[in-house]
């Protein structure tokens, strides 16, 4: 189901949505149970992004990009878990002995020499295959923990602060009192829920952490409780649109339109000459990429954001507007200490919904993307703010790791002899997990993921091997 057939003219926000957008700013649970079927979406197994679809334009815009490829996470069925005695210098796989070593050096561990010179029965690497390794002498494991929820006033200034400074000259005084719209919780545990101005005094004398929200044709942002800024998008690439809604809500470019090319965005840097016609002229994806992440670190969210946890772009589609029109999609990450975390892999600018077994662990990679069709000027900033709103604590520093040579050995005994696996590239990368659903604390560790497909079931996948544990894990997606 595409957006543009979920996005109604919008009129009044509903008090349904603004409860159920305030379960998520409050407890950040992305995963729900779920019927078999989610918003037209078929879901394979038994959890999904959503709880149910709830039929109202708002909730379409807060999370409508949660509905394109169907993620799951695989069962053991086809891939066997080997045991692991395991320590911080050494584990043992299949009596095979593997010894953490010095962090080598990024040429070293890019030349991916060692692992091509192997062969493995089970694994098939890309003609294209690199590993991708930053430049460190370290790294951490560490807790990230959500910032916590604001008062009704500190949330409020930060949120019409960000109106103004997003969509300067856009909103008079007057359609702000008509358009903010709030949900939260009283000391008394009581739902306030509605327009912000109606209900000002609840919101300011007592409630904690309201979730708010603006949308109309002008423009969309949505603010957690604790300042994170999760949605912004709007309306140059919107006001292309032949049969736009009455509202911009959660508009993405790149799941309206075509994609005509995807770049990956290796760590370590990118070069090329490849410019594309945008709005006002002919702009490189270099430099757009280069603006988004300077706009992104030094100017987006800034009085919330972690200035440790830095955004990064890691894929770049090109987008066909239309009339020789064309727009750039980034997939976003962060960075911490130049180290990436886990980016969630897109294959339609949608995404996801995922079930997950007992074995894999939950982990927290959620797609962020800005857009931009404008020289020096960002479309729309989804889910990004609030993932650079965490405090970092119980840091552990590593000079020692599992190489990728040894890293791809474990792979190729986790797993059955008749995979069928193409390895496209190896990634160093954190990776943040939380348990029982609870996104607000996360355990990050830091992982070679391998990132590959199956020609035997159609499925792409993500493999995981820790790098100072050896521990495997793995989900496949569609």
């Amino acid at each position: 189901m595409r957006k543009k057939d979920l996005l109604k003219a919008i009129g009044k926000i509903d008090e349904k949505y603004l409860i159920e957008a305030q379960k998520r700013s409050e407890e950040n649970k992305f995963l729900f149970e779920s019927e078999n079927v989610v918003m037209g979406v078929e879901v394979m197994n038994e959890t999904s992004i959503w709880k149910k679809a709830v039929p109202t334009v708002a909730i379409a815009a807060a999370f409508i990009l949660i509905v394109g490829a169907v993620i799951h996470v695989g069962t053991r069925d086809n891939f066997t878990q080997e045991a692991y005695n395991s320590s911080a210098d050494n584990y043992n796989t299949d009596n095979k002995k593997f010894t953490n070593k010095l962090i080598l050096s990024i040429d070293e561990q890019n030349s991916a020499t060692a692992i091509l010179s192997k062969n493995y029965e089970n694994l098939t690497f890309d003609d294209d295959f690199i590993v991708e390794f930053p430049e460190i002498d370290s790294f951490e494991t560490f807790t990230l923990t959500s910032k916590p929820g604001l008062s009704g006033q500190e949330v409020y200034d930060l949120f019409d602060a960000a109106v103004d400074k997003y969509f300067p000259d856009t909103y008079t005084e007057e359609e702000k009192k008509e358009l903010y719209y709030a949900t939260g919780t009283n000391t008394l545990g009581e739902t306030i829920s509605g327009n912000f101005e109606q209900n000002k005094e609840d919101f300011l004398k007592d409630n904690t952490a309201p979730f708010m929200l603006l949308t109309n044709e002008k423009g969309m942002l949505e603010m957690v409780g604790n300042g994170g800024i999760q949605i912004i998008t709007g309306t140059s690439a919107f006001n292309l649109e032949e049969n736009k809604q009455n509202s911009v809500g959660m508009y993405c470019a790149a799941d309206e339109n075509i994609v005509v090319e995807k770049v990956h965005i290796p760590q370590g840097g990118f070069e090329s000459d490849m410019e594309y016609n945008l709005l006002d002229g002919n702009v490189k994806l270099t430099d757009a990429i280069v603006y988004t992440e300077n706009m992104l670190i030094n100017d987006f969210n800034e009085e919330i954001a972690n200035p440790l946890l830095v955004p990064d772009v890691y894929d770049a589609w090109v987008v066909d507007m239309g009339n020789g029109v064309y727009g750039y999609h980034f997939t976003m990450t962060h960075t911490y200490n130049n180290i990436r975390f886990d980016a969630q892999p897109m294959i339609r600018a949608g995404s996801v919904s995922t079930n997950r077994s007992n074995e894999c662990k939950e982990y927290s990679n959620f797609p962020a993307y800005a857009f931009t069709i404008e020289k020096n000027k960002l479309d729309s900033i989804s889910l990004l703010g609030y993932k650079l709103a965490y405090d970092i604590s119980n840091v552990q520093t590593h000079n020692s790791m599992i190489t990728a040579e040894d890293a791809a050995e474990i792979l190729s005994q986790s797993i059955s002899g008749k995979a069928g696996l193409v390895i496209e590239r190896a990634e160093f990368m954190y990776t943040p997990y939380c348990k029982d659903d609870d996104d607000s604390i996360l355990t990050v560790d830091a992982a070679w993921r391998f990132a590959g497909s199956n020609i035997n079931d159609g499925y792409c996948y993500l493999f995981y091997v820790n790098a100072v544990t050896g521990e495997f894990d793995y989900y496949k997606y569609s």
